[in-house]
């Protein structure tokens, strides 16, 4: 790691300087069976959203909202890879705000600058120089550079904020909502600001996002952070309604406007009880995009702990580059145990006939199948299962058994080859001690002459799924301690079982 020779803690206060050594008897204290344990958790904390993802200096840095008792304040963590995070003390801390809420981290050349929501104030900024981002210097003294509206003479509301910079001038969105007139419902609205001096912020009376056409009803705009991804920009937010979104659109630089072009929703069950929540992003050196998420805890088998989900690596192909990609970052390949992999090719699996391979069997491991089963109906694949079968996490997925794909119905197409090919990860039957998480249900388009990947990425209570990389599912489960079975069952057909391949994974 890239610490840039232990030297900056010699800049540490003795308070922070406690904190590190808390941080470190808390982790030496965190052995439980259900933690995972190669996706971050806090040391001996609440953590929620991350905030301000970013790569400075040579490392990359979390943020995100933690919770000692005190009120929500920003926690700290920095890794070289993603992967392997190291505590540092807390970043942002109340002054006069209530507590420090969700922001983002714009990273420019010789500086970071931190924007976020302090409760009941407004929005603040900071600027940090230091090679580790420990320390930071508050803009506007204690005082919010965008005060919290006065809903009776302002029509905007601070929130949370994603900071970036376009030429001569910076701007701000407000992560909110208006609330419909005709309907009453709620609106997402990402309130305009620009600034030549990070001091002085004007509204712009505007909304960032024009022909956004893909909202739900009721859902608002928390967490949002604008990101470039290419030629073209992503807008990653939260919905307390219907949980994490991502707009594709284009950015016009000269009216600081976005142009939306196309919306997904990344969970389509709930994002609570187990399910994925907030994002953070950051534009990596490639031009694609780094993302990561909390992940909600089961509520019971006293897992009250949210984690961060593994680190994704979005990207934009397709026609009129307007396709979404999803995959577990690269990085990831880095936890393998190489003396754990196995390989199996050309397993052709009867129908309706279970198999269990065995060296897939355990609680932290990475497993990479693809399969040819075009006629079969549905292929489960379950994880997490326990001897007696009673107890499993279910991967089912429909071969162009979804909705029609309307760009691939066309003439010389037959019907059935325009259909959608839908992916399942149903936890309904992980637990037996009470956790029922409702399925989560993806639909992708899969070509005729393309064989089905599945990447599945299993950490004790957490399961993660990436289909062809056009579809991610995640659930936070509680199984019992020796539920490590893996089954693959094709239902209807016989399925061939092109290459599958397994590794332990350990930090």
């Amino acid at each position: 790691m890239n610490v840039q020779n232990e030297t900056w803690m010699s800049l540490l206060t003795e308070e922070q300087r406690k904190q590190l050594a808390d941080f470190s008897a808390a982790r030496e204290r965190q052995n439980e069976p259900l933690r995972p344990t190669y996706h971050f958790s806090a040391p001996g904390s609440r953590l929620n959203d991350p905030n301000g993802l970013c790569f400075w200096k040579g490392n990359w840095h979390m943020f995100y909202q933690s919770n000692h008792g005190e009120g929500f304040r920003w926690g700290h963590a920095v890794s070289p890879d993603l992967l392997h995070w190291r505590d540092l003390p807390d970043a942002i801390v109340p002054v006069e705000e209530k507590e420090c809420w969700s922001g983002m981290v714009l990273v420019e050349e010789d500086r970071a600058i931190a924007a976020w929501y302090g409760l009941g104030s407004g929005i603040f900024l900071a600027v940090s120089t230091d090679p580790m981002l420990v320390h930071w210097e508050r803009l506007n003294g204690t005082d919010p550079v965008i005060p919290k509206a006065n809903p009776q003479k302002d029509s905007y509301e601070a929130f949370d904020p994603c900071i970036w910079k376009n030429g001569d001038h910076y701007c701000v969105i407000s992560g909110k909502f208006v609330i419909n007139p005709h309907t009453g419902t709620r609106v997402r609205t990402p309130f305009l600001f620009t600034s030549k001096d990070l001091l002085h912020w004007e509204y712009q009376e505007a909304s960032l996002l024009e022909n956004d056409i893909f909202a739900g009803e009721d859902d608002d705009n928390a967490c949002p952070y604008l990101v470039r991804c290419g030629n073209r920009h992503l807008m990653f937010c939260f919905s307390h309604h219907s949980g994490p979104k991502l707009v594709v659109g284009d950015y016009d630089t000269a009216r600081d406007r976005l142009t939306v072009t196309r919306s997904l929703s990344l969970t389509t069950s709930s994002s609570f009880f187990g399910g994925l929540h907030a994002p953070a992003a950051f534009t990596d050196a490639d031009g694609t995009v780094k993302a990561i998420f909390n992940v909600n805890h089961c509520q019971n088998r006293g897992v009250d702990y949210q984690v961060m989900s593994l680190p994704w690596r979005v990207w934009l192909g397709g026609k009129g580059n307007n396709e979404v990609y999803l995959e577990p970052a690269e990085q990831l390949e880095r936890l393998r145990v190489d003396s754990t992999h196995t390989v199996e090719e050309n397993r052709m699996l009867a129908a309706n006939q279970a198999y269990y391979p065995e060296a897939c069997f355990g609680n932290t491991r990475e497993l990479l199948a693809e399969l040819e089963g075009k006629n079969v109906p549905m292929l489960e694949i379950r994880v997490l299962m326990s001897e007696d079968e009673e107890e499993y996490t279910a991967i089912r997925l429909f071969h162009t058994r979804g909705n029609t794909y309307l760009p691939a119905f066309a003439p010389g197409v037959s019907y059935r080859k325009a259909h959608e090919t839908v992916v399942q990860l149903d936890p309904t039957r992980s637990s037996l001690f009470g956790n029922v998480r409702l399925p989560d249900t993806q639909a992708f388009y899969l070509a005729p002459e393309e064989p089905i990947k599945v990447r599945v990425f299993l950490d004790r209570t957490m399961v993660e799924v990436f289909v062809n990389g056009r579809v991610a599912l995640t659930a936070r489960v509680s199984p019992s301690e020796n539920s490590r079975r893996v089954c693959f069952l094709a239902r209807g057909g016989d399925l061939l079982l092109k290459r599958l391949e397994s590794y332990e994974l350990r930090l």
